[in-house]
């Protein structure tokens, strides 16, 4: 599992479909991590944990992701490809935490 600081999760690994893993109750909750670690724990999983790293939840996380893969394209060369043809307005490279994307337009993708 790797967690990520809101609560949630970013990866989950296994070496076979589990299903019942996913409590779509708790998905998307800052709870959602601790619901999955218990229900692995009910179906008698194996279970370890990877560095604490961030999803995508809400634009302020996308713009972050396109500001460090513009700087390191190759940790994602294809997400890198298709975020350089984005604008994200003044949000890009800061730590911008909105729901929503910049009212001013400034945050529309290009191309396929």
């Amino acid at each position: 599992m790797g967690p990520t600081a809101d609560g949630g999760y970013y990866l989950v690994g296994a070496r076979k479909p589990h299903a019942a893993l996913f409590d779509t109750t708790q998905l998307g909750t800052n709870g959602a991590l601790e619901a999955l670690r218990a229900r692995a724990t009910e179906l008698r999983l194996r279970v370890a944990q990877t560095e604490t790293c961030y999803d995508i939840d809400v634009f302020g996380d996308l713009a972050r992701l396109a500001h460090e893969l513009a700087v390191d394209p190759l940790r994602a060369p294809r997400t890198a490809e298709y975020l350089a043809r984005c604008s994200f307005g003044d949000a890009a490279g800061s730590n911008v935490d909105t729901q929503q994307p910049p009212a001013d337009g400034k945050n529309s993708c290009h191309g396929p």
